[in-house]
């Protein structure tokens, strides 16, 4: 095995380099701005430069037909070149951001440019249409084409590797290359490539080259061990597909036999590999350093195997340029490939047609052919012409085997075979390619940004940093995982002191990459690995049961994408868009098909929650996510409960999903937007925080833990573009910060807009409680919710005090009665009476004790109307009822018969509710049946309050009239009062007009039957 031969290219730096297709030379790119053209027959010689850029070149790429060069510059510029000529032809595109890869699509219609920005700029260059793809969080560092032009694989300093589309724009796949947060221009990276074939995408990891099938995605191999360290970080396929170079982090570049999955040569490089290129005809390997040397490894996959190129050197025969050196080809060749074609019976033919076409000529061959048709008669390739040739007679055999040098007919029919089969892959890849390029050839795409289908989330995992990560990490606690190479090392930490900090650690030999965590156990998923299908299994907390672990395999190629936990069950997304539910003992509950693939799964107590795409969004940039909402109860149903889209902000993807402490579905948005899906808007979506005016710096990340009733639990994340990481560590343990939930209300004249906000959130939040109340399992939890319950209602009525206070002050008294109708308790519409006089708000303050004494005209409401919330005791109708109460007899057992009726009837309260309230509607009713002294006794207090104990608390107030004090003060007042808003109602108002309670009513202006007071008054 010959050594590589190694000179200068460029200065010190990252340093690019690929091979002609017709593997005649070698470009290079370097840090001193020059990109070089060098003669691979003559590398000693002085190379050709192309001078044009203003910065270091960090990319470049040759198209198929071999007529174009594209390059990649620091100074944000993808220029377009003529080759072999050199000539500047303009730019493909521009960046806003250096420019970290290049690539040309087989057919060469299209430029692929990846940006320190994390978008891939996606261009076709012959009419400068732009498609930009999105979805990396961090710099595109590595891009890959398809052989066939169908997929475009990129690599990403966020740690993803994704898959995409070419056609729409769509990721198709995404996976963790295992390396974490990448800094650029580090040693770690994950540099992929495609097998010549289109059938295998290679990806480097920590742990060995994992070998990917096309279309499913699922694992079809790792070439790891054999000498060669685990982390890996480039390899490049040879043009026959049969090898694979590879280079870690040990700086050893082995070369791989595929098939038999075990390493062929290796040599130790003295700095580390920034571009790695097969010749496409030769037996040789070129690769460039950080350093600036270029080196070129003859003969690097051994003579007695199989040739490394579809096109082998055979070419050389005919001019006799194989003599040594970058050829790689001997004398011996020589004679050989002369003696193949004088076999095959065409000893005059071109040495060059022995072989298949390069991948990369081929496509362009194609794309020509396309447009001229060849003869019938030619359209076979030459090799398949010539093996036709032989099947109808050749030479002697004899005289073959003496030429070859064989000994027998058997080694002959072996040599044969080994061209009958490259002829046969090179059909199948034009077959491909044919299909392909119909497709391939794109309508024009419109000159705006396409939206790229967002990958799975694992709320609360990270990605690997310094050998460690975060499983799961959420209100409860955490999930962390250790890799110690073999296997890893899983520990489960509590944020609940009383639970004990953390558990004893547990080897988790799957090495699993997602996890989720309840109070009963953790659900663990690991992907397909070495031959083992994908994994899940469980760690049970439950100390009276022995043996309570389990394990499950998934279908081989089948992955999972998505895990959670819930109230005695475990839920399982799937590659195979399957959602899978088990019992927290292992048993299946149930299994069904998404609709296209689970984005994320979210559960709590008995809810889970789906998250899938659904249709493409109004806007291009849009992502179309759908979440469906599941009760699993009863462990012998699952039920649908409804189906709401995924409200994100323009352009962003789901970056969280869980259910707050309450109950309530939040989603967390990448552009930082915090929403609530809440009952008491038919669970549409509440934007409840803008996370943006929280970061310290437009870099900073915001990584969510949590949300509880009040605040946004999460970890300040210094940023990747500002030299940090997009999450937290997990040494040292990660700050947590809480962020008050803050809804983006307009800003009302007069009115505080923390507090309006603020009002809102507690009704939402009164609601969702409420919705707990009613579903609640068991007496206990029901009381402790109820206690909570009636904690909101009180929270409400100051923060409407609180808000009317600037209404009284800036003399806003129809804002003030308005607030006032909101108030639940008499002792909150007393404090509201004496805000109004302390104001001055005579008036306001009358109107105020009117309402007080016709909603509690029954007494004070009682705890479980303001636990379910009963009916406001506001307006007409109300009023009737109460007075009904006050007189007894047959009219209270109907009013109490007809709030029972109201009540009741939600099937989704369990048992206990509805005896509960059909028992506090018969206490009601009984003690409705009351003499009306009670309403005066009442009606009376209302009196004294607007007089003497007003006047105490505000020495400046106008005591009322006397005639108006003995009205309130006479028996059956409260009926009167009763009366007069009965007339109020009934009768049209007209201009100006006063009535007997002194409102002036707009024109023309009926109120129905039960419309509250409060509208009356304005």
């Amino acid at each position: 095995m010959s050594k590589p031969t190694t000179r200068f290219a460029h200065m010190e730096g990252k340093t690019v380099l690929c091979y002609s297709p017709d593997g005649g030379h070698i470009i290079t790119g370097g840090a001193d701005h020059a990109v070089r053209v060098f003669d691979v027959s003559k590398l000693a010689a002085e190379p050709r430069a192309i001078e044009h850029h203003s910065d270091a070149v960090t990319a470049l790429a040759i198209s198929a037909n071999g007529e174009r060069l594209v390059t990649g510059c620091e100074d944000n510029m993808v220029a377009l070149f003529d080759f072999p000529s050199g000539e500047f032809t303009g730019n493909a595109t521009r960046s806003q951001t250096p420019v970290c890869d290049v690539a040309f699509s087989p057919t060469g219609a299209f430029v692929a440019a990846a940006c320190d920005d994390g978008n891939i700029r996606h261009v076709a260059h012959e009419t400068n249409q732009l498609t930009m793809l999105k979805g990396h969080r961090d710099a595109v560092l590595h891009l890959a084409y398809d052989p066939l032009g169908r997929y475009l694989a990129s690599s990403s300093a966020d740690g993803n590797v994704r898959i995409w589309t070419t056609d729409d724009g769509a990721c198709a796949h995404h996976l963790l290359h295992g390396y974490g947060k990448l800094a650029r221009g580090g040693e770690e990276t994950s540099a992929p490539a495609w097998h010549p074939e289109g059938t295998l995408l290679a990806v480097p990891t920590p742990r060995g080259i994992r070998l990917l099938a096309r279309g499913t995605w699922a694992a079809d191999g790792t070439l790891s061990g054999e000498g060669s360290c685990a982390e890996q970080t480039r390899c490049a396929f040879a043009s026959s597909g049969l090898y694979l170079a590879a280079f870690g982090l040990d700086r050893q570049l082995f070369v791989w036999d595929v098939r038999e999955k075990h390493t062929l040569a290796n040599v130790r490089c003295d700095a580390p590999i920034t571009s790695l290129a097969w010749s496409p005809v030769h037996n040789a390997l070129a690769y460039a350093t950080a350093d600036g040397t270029m080196a070129v490894w003859d003969g690097v996959v051994p003579s007695h195997f199989p040739h490394p190129a579809i096109a082998t050197h055979a070419e050389h025969a005919k001019g006799g340029a194989a003599g040594g050196g970058a050829g790689g080809a001997d004398d011996n060749e020589d004679a050989l490939d002369a003696a193949i074609l004088e076999a095959l019976g065409d000893a005059d033919a071109d040495p060059a047609e022995l072989a298949p076409t390069p991948a990369p000529a081929r496509a362009a061959a194609g794309a020509r052919a396309a447009r001229a048709p060849p003869p019938a008669a030619a359209a076979a390739p030459p090799a398949r012409r010539r093996l036709q040739a032989t099947a109808e007679g050749g030479d002697d055999d004899d005289d073959v085997d003496d030429m070859l040098g064989l000994e027998s007919k058997e080694a002959k029919a072996a040599e044969l075979a080994e061209l009958e089969m490259a002829i046969a892959r090179e059909e199948r890849l034009r077959a491909l390619r044919d299909g392909q390029r119909a497709a391939a050839q794109p309508a024009p795409a419109p000159a705006v940004e396409a939206s790229c289908a967002q990958a799975s989330v694992q709320p609360g995992s990270t990605p690997w940093h310094n050998k460690r990560r975060f499983l799961a990490y959420n209100l409860l606690g955490s999930v962390t995982s250790r890799d110690e190479d073999t296997a890893c090392t899983v520990e489960v930490t509590f944020a609940d002191a009383d639970r004990g900090r953390s558990l004893p650690g547990k080897v988790d030999p799957y090495h699993s990459s997602m996890a989720a965590l309840s109070e009963d156990g953790a659900v663990f998923a690991a992907e397909a690995a070495n031959g083992r299908p994908a994994t899940v299994w469980y760690w049970s907390f439950a100390s009276w049961a022995g043996n309570s672990d389990w394990l499950a395999q998934l279908p081989p190629g089948e992955e999972p994408t998505a895990v959670a936990h819930g109230f005695r069950f475990v839920a399982v997304a799937s590659s195979a868009r399957l959602v899978r539910v088990f019992s927290d003992t292992g048993r299946p509950l149930a299994m069904w098909t998404a609709r296209s693939a689970v984005v994320a799964l979210a559960a709590a107590d008995d809810m889970l929650a789906v998250v899938e795409h659904g249709a493409r969004g109004a806007l291009v940039t849009d992502q179309s996510l759908v979440v469906s909402s599941y009760s699993l109860a009863d462990a012998r149903r699952v039920r649908r409960l409804r189906e709401r889209p995924v409200a994100l902000s323009e352009g962003s993807t789901l970056a969280w999903l869980g259910f707050s402490h309450d109950g309530a579905l939040t989603a967390v948005d990448s552009a930082g937007i915090v929403r609530s899906a809440m009952s008491a808007w038919d669970y549409e979506w509440l934007p409840v925080l803008d996370t943006a005016s929280s970061r310290k710096s437009k870099a900073e990340r915001l990584w969510v833990i949590g949300l509880d009733e009040t605040q946004l639990l999460c970890v300040h994340c210094k940023g990747s573009t500002a030299g940090g990481l997009d999450f937290p560590t997990v040494l040292p343990r990660p700050v947590l910060a809480s962020l008050p939930l803050a809804l983006p209300v307009a800003h009302v004249d007069g009115s505080p807009a923390e507090l309006d906000a603020a009002a809102l959130l507690l009704a939402a939040r009164l609601e969702q409680r409420r919705d707990a109340l009613r579903a609640a399992p068991t007496d206990d939890a029901a009381a402790e919710i109820a206690a909570d319950v009636l904690k909101h209602v009180g929270s409400m009525d100051r923060n409407t005090l609180m808000l009317m206070q600037p209404a009284c002050a800036t003399s806003r008294a129809a804002r003030a009665l308005d607030l006032a109708s909101q108030l639940r308790t008499p002792r909150a519409l007393e404090a509201s009476v004496r805000l109004a006089q302390h104001h001055r708000q005579m008036q306001l303050a009358e109107r105020i004790a009117l309402l007080m004494r016709v909603t509690f005209a029954g007494g004070a409401p009682s705890e479980d109307e303001l636990l379910f919330d009963a009916p406001l005791e506001h307006g007409p109708l109300a009023a009737e009822r109460a007075a009904a109460r006050a007189a007894g007899g047959p009219a209270a057992d109907e009013a109490a018969d007809d709030e029972e009726g109201e009540g009741g009837g939600d099937e989704r309260e369990p048992g206990w509710v509805h005896e509960q309230a059909a028992e506090a509607a018969r206490a009601r009713a009984a003690s409705a049946r009351a003499p009306m002294r009670q309403m005066q006794l009442a009606a009376g207090a209302a009196a004294g309050l607007v007089g003497g104990a007003a006047r105490a608390q505000n020495p400046f107030a106008k005591p009322p009239s006397d005639a108006h004090a003995a009205t309130m003060a006479t028996p059956g007042a409260g009926k009167d009062v009763l009366g007069k808003l009965q007339a109020l109602n009934a009768q049209p108002a007209s201009a100006g007009a006063v009535d007997a309670l002194g409102v002036k009513r707009k024109t023309g202006m009926t109120l129905p039957p039960g419309k509250r007071v409060s509208k009356a008054f304005g």
